[in-house]
């Protein structure tokens, strides 16, 4: 069995009953140094700032580079498991010291944090189906002047959603190399290039969609491509060159009727800010299969009356992180694009998505509420009325809060996590 688990231990400094947390802490350690199987190295198991290997695990899980500044509080310890039974021996020596324990592993989200416990790895086969990739061209081949771009925006916004199953068009507004704002059209299609031709001419026409514009490849490359991984790089050296040089933030809404030409236009002008430089503003269309299944079938809830999803990305180089007023204009910049947005997107709640943590909708911080009430908050933005069903299927599974991190679900049996 593979694990690909790990266990955060923090301690903030600010808090006056620090020197106790730490007598808890070597507490635990030693606990856990005494119960780890015969059949495991403790050393390979439990890792201190002391360890040479410490800071490598820390990074290997940190995505965002503004999470590396010195400012940012790091764990005391991370524990890897190695076998099943360390696992166990984590949640008992925890409960006993009252350590609060976070699971993590490497994920995505806006705030570089991911914690999700794969306890075993999965592989899983791909068919060989082929796919048409960059079902269009960015407006700076078309050299498409702003009015024209915001045309077929606007266009993209009635059809995205309603073509066959088969296609998906994406539309993201960025800065181009000649430092212009630009409109590009990603998509991918399960099908032959001349059928591709003809249903884009009759569903998105404004497109002008050419078969010059569009790559065939296996859909596990198209994979690969819309994550912006060149041809033939290792994608190690790739994910640690760009976690090396950028830090980023973002968050996100569900659209769910087409929005003004007015309203594109201001978040064109948006991304013409010094701020915006390296932003991206990305809408993914929904429909098809995702509109076929009702919002109480699965956890998420973002179904049928959702056109599409929109991001507001901000990324700025990381060694700007140095000063916090730099970063502070690129933080601001992103709330000031999500409230620019207000009126236009869903409500009652104003949903999000999950995989994308937004800190900025509250975290768990144990003071008047309880963490029922503080979860709800973000909870019901996540999940809507689904989020009360997974209350209590974590209730049922995980009564004592095992695998929490800022944002997850709560469990009603709080007095066990209180002990």
């Amino acid at each position: 069995m593979d694990f690909l688990l790990s266990f955060s231990f923090f301690l903030l400094s600010l808090s006056p009953l620090v020197s106790s947390h730490v007598t808890n802490h070597d507490d635990f350690l030693n606990c856990l140094s005494r119960r780890i199987n015969d059949n495991t190295t403790p050393s390979k198991v439990i890792h201190t700032s002391k360890d040479s290997s410490f800071f490598s695990i820390l990074d290997s899980s940190t995505q965002n580079q503004r999470l590396s500044v010195p400012t940012t509080p790091k764990p005391v310890s991370i524990i890897t498991p190695v076998q099943a039974t360390d696992v166990q021996t984590v949640i008992r020596c925890a409960r006993v010291h009252g350590i609060h324990v976070r699971t993590r592993s490497n994920g995505h989200g806006y705030e570089g944090q991911s914690y999700v416990a794969y306890l075993r790895s999965i592989t899983f086969d791909v068919d060989n189906r082929t796919g048409w990739v960059q079902t269009g061209a960015t407006a700076g081949e078309f050299k498409t002047s702003e009015n024209q771009a915001v045309q077929i925006i606007n266009k993209w916004q009635y059809v995205a959603d309603k073509v066959t199953d088969d296609l998906f068009i994406r539309a993201t507004l960025e800065r181009s190399n000649d430092n212009t704002v630009q409109a590009s059209f990603s998509g991918l299609y399960l099908g032959p290039v001349n059928d591709l031709l003809v249903l884009m001419e009759v569903k998105f026409p404004i497109l002008g969609l050419e078969a010059e514009d569009c790559t065939e490849m296996s859909w596990i490359e198209s994979v690969l491509w819309f994550a912006d991984y060149p041809k033939g790089e290792s994608l190690g050296v790739l994910a640690n060159r760009e976690r090396s040089s950028l830090s980023f933030k973002g968050k996100d809404d569900f659209v769910q009727e087409p929005i003004p030409e007015s309203a594109v236009r201001g978040l064109w002008r948006r991304l013409e800010a010094p701020e915006g430089s390296l932003a991206k503003i990305i809408l993914t269309p929904l429909g098809g299969k995702m509109s076929e299944i009702a919002e109480h079938e699965t956890p998420f809830p973002h179904r049928e009356g959702n056109l599409y999803e929109i991001q507001y990305l901000a990324h700025w180089r990381g060694e700007e992180d140095k000063n916090k007023r730099e970063t502070q204009k690129y933080l601001n910049w992103v709330d000031s694009v999500y409230g620019f947005m207000t009126p236009y997107v869903s409500k009652s709640p104003r949903g999000a998505y999950v995989n994308f943590m937004d800190i900025d909708l509250g975290m768990y911080l144990g003071k008047e509420k309880s963490k029922y009430e503080e979860g709800k908050s973000w909870g019901v933005k996540y999940f809507k009325n689904n989020f009360e069903r997974l209350v209590r299927v974590k209730t049922s599974v995980d009564p004592t809060d095992f695998f929490c991190d800022e944002q997850s679900i709560p469990a009603l049996l709080e007095s066990l996590n209180d002990m």
